[in-house]
């Protein structure tokens, strides 16, 4: 997602704003049910986003906050959104759909003659 914002662009935001900010987030009523105070979740959530925060260019993926947020709660609730959400239903839990669309037969062709394959 080119257009998604990261903490790193929120220009002037210190680390230990960030830090503030995820504490009152973490603290908000949906966010405290999945993290209760003094739990082994929370414990591994603030561990996690405080590494991250360590190099804030790298560490922490996109998560779909529009470049025109200046509040970087924004992109806290999202991030912390996501992984309660992974945290509830971990990927190897989930079942994948099958293709909705049909797979045109081209798709083969073009493939095979770009690697040079054989039937």
């Amino acid at each position: 997602m080119a257009n998604s914002k990261r903490p790193s662009d929120y220009v002037g935001v210190s680390i230990q704003n960030f830090l503030t900010e995820f504490s009152s987030v973490l603290s908000e009523d949906r966010f405290s049910v999945i993290f209760p105070i003094d739990s082994q979740e929370r414990t591994n959530v603030t561990t996690l986003f405080t590494i991250a925060l360590s190099d804030m260019n790298s560490l922490f993926p996109n998560a779909g906050v529009k470049q025109s947020s200046t509040d970087p709660k924004d992109y806290i609730q999202k991030w912390l959104s996501k992984y309660a959400n992974a945290l509830q239903t971990p990927p190897s839990q989930r079942i994948a759909k099958l293709p909705g669309s049909a797979i045109d037969p081209a798709l083969g062709v073009m493939v095979q003659e770009r690697l040079h394959l054989t039937d």
